[in-house]
């Protein structure tokens, strides 16, 4: 991987019609960007997200319960 790959925040548009994957600069945080497919305004996430427990890969045991 570049150092490009590895400085970059990978975000998904949120126009449902357009749902382009976008990689912007780690310094574009908590700033607005432009979606080259489709125009729309995303703002890129300030810092880094937490991964909801659902989303994290591991399955749940037996003994725990949904959230």
């Amino acid at each position: 991987m570049s150092t490009i790959e590895n400085d970059s925040v990978r975000i998904i548009c949120p126009n449902l019609a357009c749902q382009r994957l976008l990689a912007v600069p780690e310094m574009a945080r908590g700033e607005v960007v432009r979606c080259r497919g489709c125009g729309a305004n995303i703002r890129v996430p300030a810092g880094t997200a937490a991964i909801p427990s659902g989303l994290s890969g591991h399955s749940r045991g037996q003994g725990e319960a949904a959230a």
